[in-house]
């Protein structure tokens, strides 16, 4: 069988547009070429890149480092 073609998708934090692979986690996200702001995790967490503001869901909870990233989400720094 063919390999599916990978699907872009788009996620935004505070307003910047991203990029993602459809069905990635936040844990290959911050290693991967999409992650242009060098954001990282301090353990559970997805941070800003002194670990000094955690990104959130839009309810506002925290995005742990093994959740999907969610197409056309817009996510916050909390």
């Amino acid at each position: 069988g063919e390999e599916e073609p990978i699907k872009i998708i788009e996620l935004s934090i505070d307003g910047t547009t991203y990029q993602a692979e459809e069905g990635m986690t936040w844990y290959e996200w911050l290693y991967s070429s999409y992650n242009v702001d060098d954001y990282s995790y301090d353990g559970d967490y997805v941070t800003d890149l002194w670990e000094t503001y955690i990104i959130c869901n839009s309810d506002g909870s925290p995005v742990m480092v093994g959740d999907r990233i969610i197409a056309g989400a817009a996510y916050t720094m909390g």
